[in-house]
């Protein structure tokens, strides 16, 4: 199915607005500059067609506050030890992995959040004893120090949030409303099939004979048939899908705790690396809604009651929700010590 994904970035690519746009931008923002392929053409890698999703985005965003801020902070990010070791080790190509990508971006916006002139921040990635994989970041305050592991949680809502990314760029008026929350494996072939539908539209007059009905009466809904997905556009300026379906949060709390300490416990040898915070940043309706309606007692009694096992590594976890265009400062970020 990625091959019609593709087709879709490629026909949404041979726009030569976006491609002045990505030259244009290119001049202004120098500390992007280093870290995307420097050719448009080279956006799709040439050989496996992969995406270099922030060289995608500035070709197609619209908003330049956007470029603005990332931009500075890649710039402040370059003035960290060890940021030359980082690059090298990770690379233009990296950003080539759509969740890699945000993952990237939430360990630089980690390093801004914890940097202050009393402290001594620095990437410590793969440099960790004997050279072995670590925690990504390492503070160091007077005679103490500190790990962080920064760690993005998505689940299947990575490819949720890629197909709504896509689809704004169709039509910035495009929308989808999940209508249940299903597992990955369904919702992984609804998205397909998303994908299939849009592509059979993009380039026929359907897309705007919709858009003229959304105007006339918002929304549209397309006549799509999923278990999990509706497709709309709205009128212009009215835009208002209304609530994604998501689980219910006192139910989806266990599940997510359990598997985001379980998942990062044994990486990056936080066993040895003490005390460490593993820093979590999330995606998708499900878990903002978690965040949102679960208060700290309940958070801290599923914490304690997950095995031993899932756990006994990480001294601290910290939960927030926090998009790439913002400071952590700006959001709530929630802490919890983990007894051992």
């Amino acid at each position: 199915m990625d091959t019609i994904k593709e087709k879709i970035i490629d026909d949404i690519l041979s726009s030569t607005e976006f491609e002045k746009r990505f030259y244009r931008r290119k001049e202004l923002y120098n500390n992007i500059l280093e870290i995307i392929p420097q050719r448009y053409e080279d956006i799709c890698g040439s050989q496996d067609k992969r995406i270099h999703w922030l060289a995608f985005r500035l070709a197609t965003f619209s908003n330049e506050l956007v470029f603005k801020r990332l931009d500075l902070l890649i710039g402040e990010s370059k003035k960290i030890n060890g940021w030359s070791n980082e690059f090298r080790d990770r690379g233009v190509e990296f950003m080539r992995d759509y969740a890699k990508f945000f993952q990237e971006l939430w360990m630089l916006q980690c390093a801004e959040y914890l940097n202050n002139p009393e402290r001594t921040i620095s990437f410590y990635g793969k440099k960790g004893k004997n050279g072995k994989a670590a925690p990504d970041i390492m503070i160091q305050q007077g005679d103490r120090t500190k790990y962080v592991e920064c760690y993005v949680y998505s689940k299947w809502w990575f490819d949720e949030n890629c197909l709504e990314e896509i689809i704004q760029l169709i039509n910035p008026n495009f929308f989808i409303k999940r209508k249940h929350n299903l597992k990955a494996i369904n919702a992984k072939k609804s998205i397909d099939s998303l994908y299939l539908f849009i592509n059979s539209i993009f380039k026929t007059d359907k897309i705007k004979k919709a858009q003229i009905e959304a105007d006339k009466s918002s929304p549209f809904i397309f006549d799509f048939k999923s278990d999990l997905f509706a497709l709309g556009l709205s009128g212009k300026g009215q835009y208002s899908p209304g609530e994604n379906a998501h689980g219910e949060p006192i139910l989806s709390a266990p599940v997510f705790l359990r598997e985001i300490l379980s998942k990062k416990n044994n990486s990056n040898d936080l066993k040895n690396h003490h005390p460490n915070i593993l820093m979590v940043n999330g995606l998708g309706y499900d878990y903002k809604a978690m965040l949102s309606e679960i208060d700290d007692s309940k958070v801290e009694k599923n914490i304690d009651r997950l095995p031993h096992e899932h756990k006994n590594n990480i001294d601290q976890l910290m939960l927030t929700a926090c998009d790439i265009d913002q400071k952590m400062s700006e959001n709530k970020e929630r802490i919890f010590s983990i007894i051992n």
